[in-house]
């Protein structure tokens, strides 16, 4: 008899957070290719954000560590 694997709920969020990973890598890479993109970045903006202020970077790496802290907090 076949049992049904159920995987541990560790596995699956650090699954869900690599994934996303890969996806900011994916859209940080092919995102230069974008006609204006290199200026914007060297004029000091984050695209949607706005100016690249301390409050902006600051909220950028709370959004990129929280799941972070998640999956290895469990």
């Amino acid at each position: 008899m076949l049992e049904e694997f159920r995987a541990p709920i560790n596995l699956k969020l650090a699954t869900l957070w690599a994934s996303l990973m890969f996806l900011y890598i994916y859209n940080d890479y092919f995102s230069r290719y974008t006609p204006g993109t290199i200026a914007e970045m060297s004029a000091g903006r984050l695209g949607p954000l706005g100016p690249a202020s301390p409050g902006v970077l600051a909220g950028v790496s709370i959004m990129l560590a929280v799941p972070t802290i998640e999956v290895t907090s469990t």
